[in-house]
């Protein structure tokens, strides 16, 4: 594929920069937009994650997953993310 190496993970780790809701007892990915400031990868809330809101992923570069046992995560902690657009 073009613009994508073999030497960049698919999973890497993001700090929050928004807080984000989610249920425990079940993964969850949230689009969002990534950005790479400082040397670290950040994770900036792109908008409504309802299934019928397009915006969000329209604005979006990646998702973050949040663990199974995780629930809601607040700014300036970190999860697992990963590009779906760059």
């Amino acid at each position: 594929m073009m613009g994508i190496t073999e030497n960049e993970p698919e999973e890497f780790q993001v700090v929050l920069k928004d807080d984000f809701k989610a249920k425990e007892g079940r993964e969850k990915y949230i689009f969002v937009k990534i950005k790479k400031e400082d040397g670290a990868y950040y994770a900036y809330n792109s908008g409504s994650q309802c299934s019928n809101h397009l915006r969000a992923m329209c604005n979006s570069n990646g998702v973050i997953i949040i663990p199974k046992n995780s629930g809601s995560v607040k700014v300036g902690e970190v999860v697992n993310g990963k590009f779906i657009f760059r």
